[in-house]
């Protein structure tokens, strides 16, 4: 059994200053090293969840995975300023690659209602 704390949202508060990118209408945040790799590690399970409805498009998916490490490398180059972390880029795509090749890999059961 769990407690529930209701917390005034003015308790809540950035500690520390996120960088940013603004490109006018949009803007860009920094990100964590976690975060790129697993942005690109989950491209393996989006590919296996694609094939098993009947959805996956080599060529198409190909091209989303190379804009996702495009967008991801203009994170690190003009939010973080540094190349720094495409290591974490790179361990993401190989790891999303087993995931992809993995031909055991079956989508998780419809949860109960």
């Amino acid at each position: 059994r769990t407690t529930s704390v209701i917390v005034d949202e003015f308790v809540l508060r950035r500690t520390r200053e996120i960088k940013q990118w603004d490109m006018g209408i949009r803007h860009m945040n920094a990100s964590s090293n976690a975060y790129r790799y697993y942005i690109m590690r989950n491209r393996g399970f989006i590919k296996q969840y694609y094939r098993a409805h009947g959805v996956y498009n080599p060529v198409l998916f190909a091209l989303g995975s190379t804009a996702t490490f495009f967008k991801e490398l203009i994170r690190l180059v003009f939010v973080e300023r540094t190349v720094r972390g495409t290591s974490n880029l790179f361990r993401g795509i190989r790891d999303g690659a087993k995931v992809g090749r993995d031909r055991s890999w079956q989508p998780m059961a419809p949860l109960e209602a």
